[in-house]
């Protein structure tokens, strides 16, 4: 759509006391979309959103930890908060997001069992984004996919 004026709309919100507007200005800026980009802007964004208990802020900035090079564990933290902070609101539009990042991280580092069950239901909550058309569905329901083929595949292989 119009980056700027989402922007602009996202930062009214956010002036305005809105912790979803504040985490949706923060991937504005860390993207460049509709602003110049400010990785750093964004980050304390995120975190004050993340603080005022965003979901989506708590993904994004464990997004940005692995992206970044930093530990894992940086990254699971924030996966582990947004899961603790999802618990009360079931929300298809997060969880399942949530739930790959998380898998993703227990690959590596914990339980390619309980990896292999986070994906299950991620993948679950994908094919009701893509039933509902939402408009990135498509290619997370892809990415979990291709983590789950990845897994079973390194089982056969073991």
């Amino acid at each position: 759509g119009d980056w700027p004026e989402a922007a602009a709309r996202y930062t009214a919100a956010a002036e305005a006391g809105s912790a979803e507007a504040l985490s949706a200005l923060g991937d504005c800026l860390y993207y460049g979309r509709g602003t110049r980009k400010n990785k750093t802007q964004a980050r304390r964004m995120w975190k004050k959103a993340a603080k005022a208990g965003e979901v989506q802020a708590m993904i994004a900035l464990g997004d940005d930890a692995a992206a970044s090079g930093q530990e894992a564990a940086a990254a699971l933290q924030y996966y582990r908060r947004a899961q603790s902070a999802a618990r009360g609101m079931p929300d298809v539009s997060y969880t399942p997001q949530i739930r790959l990042r998380i898998a993703q991280c227990e690959t590596r580092y914990v339980s390619r069992k309980k990896a292999l069950m986070e994906l299950a239901e991620a993948e679950q909550g994908f094919c009701i984004q893509l039933e509902e058309g939402a408009p990135d569905a498509a290619d997370w329901l892809r990415e979990a996919e291709l983590l789950t083929d990845q897994l079973l595949a390194d089982d056969k292989n073991a």
